[in-house]
Order: structure tokens, then C-alpha cells, then sequence
């Protein structure tokens, strides 16, 4: 129900505890890790709580999809982050993003994730620059807001969010091809 990593791990393989139903909780902060592999956490559905160390620079494919996690680890260290790494965490309620980029289905089928603040307070909503494709596809927004200098929003950013009734745009876009589909 609980891993505790050790200080020499430096790198967590793709699939290793996929599937792995009774797993709780991870604690790798104080691990030299620095990469997980694709799905490596995949379909742990009892997962709730993850620390990740500071070292960790590569987080692969669905690294915690479909887990039950309800809070987003700080990866603002992580220098290569693969599709839909939360993709259908569905106790994901809220998210402080702190990155310049939301990845490929990154919250992609979250049906509980209604709220987004660009880092802490919105204090990086100007350095957020692109939306990848199905980022917030099938999440439960009302209204939404995308950061000032957003020029890159891909298609099926949200597919499927059938509670959307607005979307909102910080700053001026005179670069943001037109029109912008939902």
C-alpha cells in the first residue's frame, strides 16, 4: 500500500507498478530520482498521494493515469513530460500550473476538474504560451480562463466538457489564428 524509494533509484521503468490496485501512496522525495516511465504508475486506482524528489526531470506517457489522486505533484523541475500524465484522474479537483506548457491530454478525462490558477495566485498566467491537443478534454469547467500569452491552443483542448459555457482570454491575441474552436 506504500513505496518508499530508495536514496539510489534514479529511475522508475515504463509499467512497473501499473495496475498495482492496493498502492497508496509513493514517497520518492528524497530518491535521486530522475525519470518514470511510461504508465509506470498507470491504473494504480488506490493512489492518492505522490512526492516527487526535486531531481526528477523525465515523466513519461500516463505516468498516473487513471490513479486516484487528488492534488498534482510540483513538476517544475521536470524537463520532458509525455501524454496524458493525469489523464483520467477523476478526484482531481483543482490545479496550480505552474509550466509553460499543458501537455498533450495532460487532464484529459479529470470529470472533477473545474478550476485552474496559472501558479500561485495566477503569478504565472503570462508565461503559459501553449494548450496542447485534448489538454482539458472531458473536465468539469464552467468557465474558463487562459493565461495572457497563450499564441498555440490545439484542437480538442475540450472535447467533451458539456458544463463550458465560456471561455475567457487574458490580454490581447492579434497573433491567435481565428477562429478558436472549443
Amino acid at each position: 500500500t506504500y513505496i518508499d524509494l530508495p536514496e539510489t533509484l534514479d529511475e522508475i521503468s515504463n509499467s512497473t507498478f501499473e495496475g498495482c490496485s492496493k498502492l497508496e501512496a509513493i514517497d520518492s522525495s528524497h530518491a535521486a530520482l530522475t525519470s518514470i516511465g511510461r504508465r509506470a504508475f498507470a491504473n494504480c486506482e488506490s493512489l492518492e498521494t505522490i512526492n516527487l524528489p526535486a531531481s526528477l526531470t523525465t515523466l513519461g506517457d500516463e505516468a498516473f493515469a487513471n490513479t486516484a489522486i487528488s492534488e498534482t505533484p510540483d513538476l517544475t523541475t521536470v524537463e520532458s513530460i509525455g501524454k496524458g500524465v493525469f489523464m483520467g484522474c477523476h478526484n482531481i479537483t483543482s490545479v496550480n500550473y505552474t509550466l509553460d506548457t499543458v501537455y498533450e491530454n495532460m487532464f484529459n478525462g479529470c470529470s472533477s476538474l473545474s478550476s485552474i490558477t496559472w501558479g500561485v495566485d495566477n503569478s504565472n498566467r503570462d508565461n503559459v504560451i501553449s494548450i496542447e491537443e485534448g489538454a482539458f478534454a472531458g473536465t468539469a469547467f464552467t468557465e474558463f480562463v487562459f493565461p495572457k500569452n497563450v499564441c498555440d491552443i490545439n484542437d480538442y483542448v475540450f472535447e467533451n466538457c458539456t458544463s463550458l459555457t465560456k471561455v475567457s482570454l487574458y490580454g490581447n491575441f492579434n497573433d491567435l489564428p481565428l477562429p478558436v474552436e472549443p
